[in-house]
């Protein structure tokens, strides 16, 4: 899936990433083992975005989420906001 595409060039509202998680990403988990999400055009991301796909994602899948999600053609600044996520996400699901 090209998030470009599904969510544009500014990955930044929370709100918005809940939504993709619940009518995209969720939906093709239950019927595939892996997803690619290709990052080709995504200038940015915030950490609200991010924590709202990812660190939901996280307390949902648990570390196989890290497996599961494969990243294509992802810049470093968004690299770092999904690793954030992921890690705020995994922290809860270690509790």
């Amino acid at each position: 899936m090209r998030i470009k595409d599904e969510i544009g060039e500014f990955c930044a509202e929370g709100r918005i990433g809940i939504e993709f998680m619940n009518n995209r990403v969720i939906p093709l988990l239950d019927v595939q083992e892996n997803i690619v999400m290709d990052f080709d055009g995504v200038r940015s991301m915030n950490s609200s975005f991010a924590n709202a796909l990812f660190a939901n994602l996280a307390r949902k899948y648990g570390k196989r989420i890290i497996t599961r999600l494969v990243f294509k053609n992802i810049r470093d600044n968004v690299k770092n906001e999904i690793i954030g996520g992921l890690s705020f996400g995994l922290k809860d699901v270690a509790r």
